[in-house]
């Protein structure tokens, strides 16, 4: 099945999301003379597997141009927040502990003006858009998630970001980004119930620098099959179009219970402002 996923998650690519024209035949025209902007170079430490990002002139700050639009392909999940109505095609709205939401206008990843922004008063906050996963997760699976996240400045300890969740026996798991002051960083998460009993490990990449109000256009791909033990397949990550990098699935992400999280899924310790837009899900 690796074969397939390899197939999979290249389409991820180009499946969803903002892009240049050029990488399809079937694209919009540019507006306004978008174009994709230099990516971030990264590579893999091989001792630890750990994606490390190398910084170049043109990957600091904010994105001198915009991608041409954002597309959302047949049979994915998808919000670009050009919408007028809060959540509308989202199954719940959050907001804990002094945590909000609110649609932005004229600060987008794209070529639209819509985002979704978020704001939290401390690590007790949290405020997201959540989206249940109607398809049958329970078996073998392939998915792949988009979005872009901009946060004002890089947190004093940490902030988290969309993440893809599942409820299984062993609680709540979750594959999601967290910002942190060594880097963006991607996580695979369990509970201590899932940890003692062997069947999952936590696992963390750092797989782009920590910058100030930078757009991350970050695409996740994960194949999953159910297993007695680690690993449970495979996860690929880009992060704005730069190398893919790949790693074991080491938690048991196959169950009925899956969510997608949009926003602050978890507050700094000081107060923050966040951006999320361009969020894609598409579950094969």
């Amino acid at each position: 099945m690796r074969a397939c996923f390899a197939a999979f998650a290249s389409l991820l690519l180009v499946a969803c999301g903002a892009y240049d024209a050029a990488e399809d035949p079937n694209a919009p025209a540019p507006k306004d003379g978008a174009q994709n902007t230099p990516a971030v170079a990264l590579r893999t430490d091989a001792r630890d597997g750990r994606a490390h990002a190398a910084l170049t002139a043109e990957t600091v700050g904010e994105r001198g141009t915009k991608p041409a639009a954002f597309v959302c392909r047949k049979g994915a999940f998808c919000d670009d927040f050009e919408e007028k109505s809060l959540g509308t095609r989202w199954s719940d709205l959050v907001q804990e502990s002094g945590g909000r939401v609110r649609l932005g206008e004229g600060s987008s990843a794209s070529a639209g003006r819509g985002s979704l922004e978020i704001f939290t008063r401390d690590a007790s906050s949290r405020a997201f858009l959540s989206h249940e996963v109607v398809a049958d997760l329970s078996g073998s699976w392939s998915g792949a998630l988009g979005f872009a996240l901009r946060v004002d400045s890089v947190p004093r300890k940490a902030l988290g970001g969309p993440e893809l969740t599942m409820t299984t026996s062993d609680g709540v798991l979750a594959i999601g980004v967290v910002l942190k002051p060594e880097g963006l960083v991607l996580e695979q998460r369990a509970t201590e119930s899932c940890l003692k009993e062997d069947r999952c490990k936590s696992r963390s990449w750092v797989i782009a620098p920590a910058l100030d109000n930078h757009w991350y256009d970050v695409r996740i791909g994960v194949e999953a099959n159910p297993a007695d033990i680690a690993p449970y397949g495979r996860i690929e990550i880009t992060v704005d179009g730069g190398e893919l990098l790949a790693g074991d699935l080491t938690i048991p992400m196959f169950d009925r219970g899956a969510f997608l999280r949009a926003g602050v899924t978890q507050g700094d310790i000081e107060p923050a402002r966040a951006v999320v837009d361009d969020v894609s899900l598409l579950v094969r």
